[in-house]
């Protein structure tokens, strides 16, 4: 990130970030499809109404099982 202007760096983050957590629901084996629809729209809620991560990450993340990488990429869910 640190090739990108400094102006840029953050909103481009913040889609990387977006991107990455929807990408990790939609591949987590472990779920159903069902599950993987209802994180989806907890993600796409939180995103819509601008409330704060903390409750969508804690929710997700109770449906997820998550490795390491997965659960440090969540917990930087704005």
């Amino acid at each position: 990130m640190y090739i990108l202007p400094p102006a840029c760096r953050r909103p481009i983050s913040l889609g990387y970030l977006l991107a990455r957590t929807a990408d990790s629901i939609a591949d987590a084996a472990e779920l159903t499809l069902e599950s993987k629809q209802v994180a989806l729209a907890i993600l796409q809620e939180s995103l819509r109404e601008g409330t704060e991560g903390g409750q969508a990450r804690e929710q997700i993340s109770r449906l997820v099982v998550q490795s390491k990488s997965e659960s440090k990429l969540l917990e930087c869910f704005p």
